[in-house]
């Protein structure tokens, strides 16, 4: 069965050509409020058995990079797409080379953040998330302790997330001289 896809869903145009040129017997369109990258996975799962047929890559709504693991996959599973518009002969030489193209642009990439890594580094940027200051983490510490707030009360209260609060927390309640079960309990039912 040969499957149509696309993004476009007010386009007549397209939808035409999907059932003339690409003598699809059913077009689907992308799926409202989802991205257009799971929109296609799960197009593509659901249709492994059938032939899928697109106008064009922009058919898809996808950036080349998106694509790798969806064509990866296909690969794969022997899925086979058909291109109504492509610059070669075959679907198969146009799959091969907008997977080369791909794997390329994921390259590049990973290569440009690398180097813009690096770069900063030189500068004296760390990067990663920001330390929280020695003051906050006595606040976060004190809050829990001798305040007895909860530990979203404390994330709330220090601008914190829930799983910070519970970081600075976690190591006072695992030493024993600090809390008992029942300081625990009182607090958990908060």
């Amino acid at each position: 069965m040969k499957i149509g896809y696309t993004i476009n869903k007010h386009d007549e145009l397209e939808w035409q050509r999907l059932y003339e040129e690409g003598n699809c017997d059913l077009v689907v369109q992308a799926v409202d409020g989802q991205s257009a990258l799971a929109s296609f996975s799960d197009f593509v799962m659901a249709h492994t058995k059938d032939e899928l047929v697109v106008v064009n890559l922009e058919s898809i709504g996808l950036q080349i990079s998106q694509i790798l693991p969806i064509m990866t996959l296909m690969e794969h599973e022997k899925v086979k797409i058909h291109f109504i518009e492509k610059e070669v002969e075959s679907d198969e030489t146009y799959f091969f080379l907008l997977k080369s193209l791909a794997n390329r642009e994921k390259s590049l990439i990973s290569m440009r953040t690398q180097l813009g890594l690096r770069r900063a580094l030189k500068k004296g940027k760390k990067g990663g998330r920001p330390q929280l200051s020695q003051q906050k983490i006595d606040r976060i510490q004190f809050m829990f302790t001798k305040q007895k707030k909860s530990l979203r009360e404390i994330a709330n209260a220090c601008e914190v997330s829930l799983g910070t609060a519970h970081k600075y927390t976690r190591e006072l309640v695992e030493s024993p001289s600090v809390f008992t079960l029942s300081t625990l309990s009182e607090r958990s039912t908060k």
